[in-house]
């Protein structure tokens, strides 16, 4: 229960008109299965309760679901990692992150190379950052 008040906490400011839980990606099969945890309006979350912080594993499983959305059909803008153990909600402007990281890819561009990356089962060291 302490885990719900503090997520809550979070997004008490937010103005929420849409949630999806555990969203499935058209591209999910590609991969053999990845499903999110929950979107609300335009925001990607991943949940984590792990005891050691975050990786760059952590952002590339977001990044991976939000470029697994083909047809942009969620419309994900913002992607976020809930810290569950701490009670703290971690935000990234997509755009933003995805330029963060050296990629110099717009993002239908950057969706259709991942598409073929995964179709080849290339390594993500080797397709763009």
């Amino acid at each position: 229960m302490g885990l719900s008040r503090e997520f809550q906490k979070n997004v008490s400011s937010w103005k929420i008109d849409w949630v999806c839980l555990n969203p499935i990606f058209p591209g999910s099969g590609d991969v053999g299965g990845a499903d999110a945890d929950l979107i609300v309006n335009s925001t990607l979350i991943e949940i984590k309760c792990k005891k050691r912080k975050l990786s760059i594993n952590d952002l590339f499983q977001v990044i991976g679901y939000k470029l697994l959305d083909y047809n942009d059909s969620y419309g994900i803008e913002m992607v976020a990692l809930y810290l569950g153990r701490w009670g703290k909600l971690e935000v990234f402007d997509f755009k933003k992150l995805i330029l963060g990281l050296g990629s110099p890819y717009k993002i239908r561009d950057f969706r259709k190379n991942f598409r073929q990356a995964i179709a080849k089962d290339v390594p993500t060291n080797d397709f763009g950052f």
